[in-house]
């Protein structure tokens, strides 16, 4: 992994080299976990609305294709879209399920390291540096439920 180095001279100051990654990923980090804290509840309607729509599309590309070629009634049309999509749901959430304990132990692990090379990053950043990055995530929850109640 390629860590951009820059030097303080770049700046205007002078002396030591300062990793950006460690500031990217605590960012990127808590952007994440912010948006995932206030707005849980659209993201579950958006991807309830997703798979709706999905599924009407399939449904409807089925009903068409089913009153073409086999010419049948809407109900007898219907009725074997139903036959077709349930085995194909239930095969989707069994392949899902089998896929589930594999993603946990890959995210599992990566996780762990990135946890790993974070503190190790953390760890050498200057008390001024951490103090600033305290007070900000401080502020920012104050303020977040400050104005959410």
């Amino acid at each position: 992994m390629r860590i951009l180095k820059l030097q303080h001279d770049d700046f205007g100051f002078r002396g030591e080299k300062v990793s950006l990654n460690i500031h990217q990923k605590i960012a990127l980090s808590f952007s994440v976990l912010t948006f995932l804290l206030l707005m849980y509840e659209e993201i579950f309607h958006l991807l309830a609305e997703l798979f709706h729509v999905v599924f009407e599309t399939v449904e409807n590309i089925l009903d068409i294709l089913i009153e073409h070629f086999l010419e049948t009634s809407t109900h007898e049309t219907q009725v074997i879209v139903f036959y077709i999509l349930v085995p194909l749901i239930f095969l989707i959430l069994f392949q899902v399920y089998c896929w589930l304990p594999r993603l946990y132990r890959v995210l599992k692990r990566q996780l762990h390291h990135q946890k790993i090379e974070m503190l190790a990053q953390w760890h050498v950043l200057p008390l001024t540096v951490k103090l600033e990055w305290w007070l900000f995530f401080i502020s920012f929850f104050s303020c977040v439920i400050f104005f959410s109640f």
